[in-house]
């Protein structure tokens, strides 16, 4: 039977969000297993920072390196391009790959990068490199022997030493990991690409280097790259020169590029919500499930993102910067949203395991003690999110903490009545189909919230009470009651024979003990007043039920015998005193 055409666009919109999340998993875990080869290396290399001297000999030789990776006329990337070939042998790109990030991790190493935020510092730290070794060809530089060594810098009570004519700077690090070692400065690295800017806008002779900073990103040099099986890299090498034209500091070809990938990750998140919308009437489990996967959507694309940003487009430092930045953020908040909801499915599978009524006090205690374990990995999540991506802890823990004030102050009343709730979760005074009563709430109980409760009154009437109110006075759980006690005063007038009333007291104690439904040595029957206005006749006995129902059928027998007692006994009834 052929399917309805709403249901095969849903059909395929499953399928293509699953095909995109796929393959950019594909993509993302093959070029990280590339870029592995090369900082497997890297763990335990390291660079000679014992003085300015070093670091700048250091950094001109790790760069020096990478330049002719890329423009010497004997390496791979010009031997390709001079080569008839389509594509380049695989193992030659591979290990170029290598080369590059081998370069770029050991370069990055000269710069004190504490305040680049963790989230983007790999790739900021070679776009940086790039930049200062640019302004280091185009600028007269000093030669070695002029640059202080270890020996001369241990005379000199400034530690630090300025690129002559240049505010660029190499400094002690005196504290943190790299303490000891001489970078160039936080001031410095934050001050890069606006020297390069500078820079660049001088008109410098012919026979100057060029600046392969602008074949780095001006080009599709990252597509090329990543695409070289699947795209002859010469192509993307040769694109028409007006798609190399700048427009806000980006070539038109990454603007184009650019639009299109985000239209293509709004298109997937736009399809992962109308999946969750439609997902959700389902209960338990899956219904929390289609809640979260837009957050778990953005988990998944946010890093792949990032790294098509950062590696295969190569968008430059500034725009990258605040981007990435944004990004990042989200993924953080998409991950505390994913955990809180995983919280919550974890709670429901537990429940649905032990098979545990729904609205039980023992669901809502499993629910609450996974919300509160989502709620610590959450917080901790955002700490540590705000810190990569450049927001110091210390600020979310002291805006936390504020807030927290804050709202205790506001939500007074609110906190009062979830710490009703755990009272009442926690302690049980009673469970739901208990009938209780308490201050002028009486009713039989059928949901308990966290901050309310659902009673059902005599009347019918569903009643929602805030859990504060029915813990602030005494609760009587007549559910839980044994028992039953009716104590009634009956009133007869002055008129009736003190012979009568003896009678009656004598029928009436035989009636009740006689009763089924009465326990035996509670029931009293005794004249506890007299005077002008007449007899005061109590009648006090226990029922052996706790329900409401079995106690006005007894009340209503034993109630209704006794008057026709009195009947029989010619007692006239009268009103109570005032």
């Amino acid at each position: 039977m052929p399917q309805h055409p709403s249901s095969l666009q849903r059909s395929s919109g499953i399928a293509q969000l699953f095909l995109s999340l796929v393959m950019g998993l594909v993509v993302s875990i093959h070029s990280q297993e590339v870029l592995a080869a090369a900082r497997s290396d890297l763990i335990l290399q390291t660079v000679d920072t014992s003085s300015p001297r070093a670091t700048l000999n250091g950094f001109m030789v790790v760069m020096n390196e990478r330049y002719q990776t890329t423009m010497d006329p004997n390496s791979l990337v010009q031997t390709y391009l001079r080569s008839g070939r389509l594509f380049p042998e695989r193992f030659d790109m591979k290990e170029a790959i290598a080369t590059v990030e081998r370069d770029r991790a050991i370069s990055a190493k000269f710069l004190d990068l504490r305040e680049v935020p963790l989230a983007i510092q790999e790739q900021s730290a070679w776009r940086l490199t790039l930049q200062l070794m640019e302004i280091f060809n185009h600028i007269p530089m000093p030669s070695l022997d002029e640059v202080p060594d270890a020996a001369l810098m241990q005379g000199l009570s400034m530690k630090k030493w300025t690129v002559p004519g240049t505010e660029i700077r190499i400094a002690l690090v005196e504290s943190g990991p790299r303490a000891g070692e001489y970078l160039f400065t936080k001031e410095t690295v934050a001050q890069i690409p606006l020297f390069f800017e500078r820079i660049r806008t001088i008109d410098y002779p012919a026979s100057s280097p060029p600046f392969i900073f602008d074949t780095v990103f001006n080009l599709p040099t990252g597509l090329a790259t990543y695409l070289a099986y699947v795209v002859p890299p010469r192509w993307f090498m040769h694109i028409p020169a007006q798609l190399t034209h700048t427009l806000f500091g980006e070539p038109i070809w990454r603007w184009v590029a650019l639009l299109i990938l985000l239209f293509l990750m709004g298109w997937v998140l736009w399809l992962s919500v109308r999946l969750s919308l439609r997902g959700s009437s389902h209960g338990g489990v899956m219904s929390i499930l289609m809640r979260i996967m837009p957050a778990i959507t953005l988990v998944l694309l946010v890093p792949f993102l990032c790294f098509v940003l950062g590696d295969v487009f190569r968008v430059t430092p500034y725009l990258f910067g605040r981007l990435t930045l944004v990004f990042w953020g989200m993924f953080y908040l998409a991950l505390t949203w994913m955990v809180w909801g995983l919280g919550e499915m974890i709670a429901e599978w537990i429940i649905g395991l032990e098979r545990i009524q729904t609205d039980s006090t023992d669901s809502q205690l499993i629910r609450l003690t996974a919300r509160l374990i989502a709620m610590g990995f959450g917080i901790g999540i955002l700490i540590e999110g705000a810190d990569r991506i450049g927001l110091p802890s210390y600020s979310i823990m002291a805006g936390l903490g504020v807030g927290g004030l804050a709202f205790a102050l506001a939500g007074q009343q609110a906190l009062s009545n979830l710490l009703g709730s755990l009272i009442i979760m926690f302690e049980k005074p009673f469970r739901i189909g208990h009938t209780i009563k308490t201050g002028g709430i009486e009713g039989t109980i059928e949901n308990i919230g966290f901050r309310t409760a659902k009673l059902r009154t005599l009347d019918g009437i569903l009643l929602i009470a805030p859990s504060s109110e029915l813990i602030r006075h005494p609760i009587e759980n007549m559910t839980m009651r044994d028992s039953w006690r009716i104590k009634k005063t009956l009133y007869f007038g002055i008129e009736s024979a003190i012979d009568d009333i003896k009678a009656f007291k004598k029928d009436a104690e035989a009636f009740i003990a006689n009763d089924m439904d009465v326990i035996d040595l509670t029931q009293h029957v005794a004249l506890v007043d007299i005077g002008v206005h007449g007899y005061e006749v109590l009648i006090d006995f226990a029922l052996g039920t706790s329900q409401y129902e079995k106690q006005l059928i007894a009340s209503d027998r034993i109630l209704g015998g006794l008057a026709l007692l009195a009947e029989q006994s010619h007692l006239n009834f009268r009103q109570a005193r005032d």
